[in-house]
């Protein structure tokens, strides 16, 4: 029996198949759903119509969901126990037997968020034009196990992120801040492989499922 980390999913479990119509327009029909090995479906409900349904992941940031596994909030009605004894319930995504919250507070969320889009990547783009630009002589290996980012870049990247009206504190964020940096400094030396490597030694579900593995 395998171990679920990480927080509650989503809850898409559809198979939709795209029929073309002759104005050129196309319907989307659902011809199937995904379910569990033990038979369980993990389709969150339109009960309510389409504005419920997307407001509802919404709504589980609000209620502090994301912080706290105990605001996760579970239909009692589709409660059902697993052969090995496992108790899960249906629809609304599968909640994981460890819960890892997700980042505290506005700023950390940020940098999450700087690290999935563009943003980091405009900015080593950038500095690899300019500043950095001595950086494309350094085989990966160095890269990954030596190279430290300046104070200084780390600041220009503050300053940056200014730009976007978001203020962020070096002293209380500078670990993130460099790895957001350093990750997008070796998609755009290397490959997207490096960048993941170095996003992964802070990710917390990563390091939480090397904790549970010591």
């Amino acid at each position: 029996m395998g171990t679920i980390i990480g927080r509650r999913s989503f809850g898409k479990g559809l198979v939709q198949q795209e029929i073309k119509l002759g104005d050129g327009s196309a319907v989307r029909l659902t011809v199937s759903r995904y379910y569990t090995p033990t038979g369980r479906s993990i389709q969150r409900p339109y009960d309510n119509g389409n504005e419920d349904y997307f407001k509802e992941y919404i709504d589980r940031y609000n209620n502090g969901e994301l912080e706290d596994a105990a605001n996760i909030e579970v239909n009692d009605s589709l409660k059902r126990t697993t052969p090995a004894g496992k108790v899960v319930y249906g629809g609304g995504g599968i909640i994981p037997d460890v819960f890892v919250p997700s980042a505290d507070g506005y700023v950390l969320q940020t940098l999450e968020y700087f690290a999935r889009t563009g943003f980091a990547d405009q900015f080593a783009n950038r500095y690899l034009q300019g500043d950095g630009i001595n950086l494309r002589n350094m085989t990966e290996k160095d890269f990954m196990e030596t190279y430290s980012v300046p104070e200084l870049v780390m600041e220009d990247f503050i300053q940056y992120a200014q730009l976007y009206n978001t203020s962020i504190s070096l002293p209380g964020y500078r670990d993130e801040i460099s790895t957001i940096i350093k990750s997008a400094l070796a998609e755009q030396l290397f490959d997207t492989e490096a960048k993941i490597k170095i996003l992964n030694q802070q990710d917390r579900m990563i390091q939480k499922v090397l904790e549970l593995n010591k």
